[in-house]
């Protein structure tokens, strides 16, 4: 990092803009990209009170989506962050954690777990009782079954689940939990969120 930035500064997350430039964001610092050896503020964001993402995903197509706090989500332009709108009218707090799953951008928060279809945000339904909350982390495995990390513990969800919940998404998610009697602990949100000075 340059000198102004500090070697010991907390990275939040790391991603590939679509120009191929690495994007790096530091807590209290805000976003940085590092370019033929020379690292620069990536200006984009100058506009946002507290510009420093939590999370950052590259989707299929190039984009580069950022999770920020206070219920912002949004893929980065050439010239700024377009956020969702406020008509979107999602609750997700913090945005945790971020995932492209069958084309649709899915984003994991201190409140939920919501999928993006275009400007419009939908919050996902879980057939289980209690609230799916903090969820810090998502992964797709080789069998292609979706693994979410909350506050219970481990989620996961069959690809016959996931498919079956994209033709109609408005039914809930058929999941299967593995918490404490398996050995698995459920988080308070893995991520400290550092506010700019």
């Amino acid at each position: 990092f340059p000198e102004e930035i500090g070697s010991s500064s907390d990275v939040q997350a790391m991603a590939l803009g679509r120009d191929g430039k690495l994007l790096v964001s530091v807590g209290r610092k805000g976003l940085l990209q590092f370019d033929q050896g020379v690292w620069r503020t990536d200006t984009r964001l100058k506009e946002l009170s507290d510009p420093t993402p939590i999370t950052m995903l590259r989707d299929a197509s190039g984009q580069t989506w950022l999770g920020l706090t206070n219920n912002r989500l949004g893929v980065l332009t050439d010239q700024a962050l377009k956020l969702l709108p406020p008509s979107s009218n999602f609750q997700l707090g913090n945005t945790l954690s971020l995932l492209e799953v069958d084309g649709h951008m899915l984003a994991g928060g201190d409140m939920g777990l919501v999928w993006v279809d275009g400007e419009r945000v939908h919050p996902m339904r879980f057939q289980r009782s209690g609230n799916v909350l903090r969820v810090t982390g998502m992964v797709r495995d080789k069998r292609g079954q979706l693994w979410i990390h909350c506050n219970d513990g481990l989620l996961v969800v069959t690809p016959q689940s996931l498919a079956q919940f994209w033709r109609a998404p408005q039914l809930p998610l058929e999941t299967e939990l593995f918490d404490f009697q398996d050995g698995v602990i459920g988080t308070e949100s893995a991520v400290t969120t550092i506010a700019n000075e």
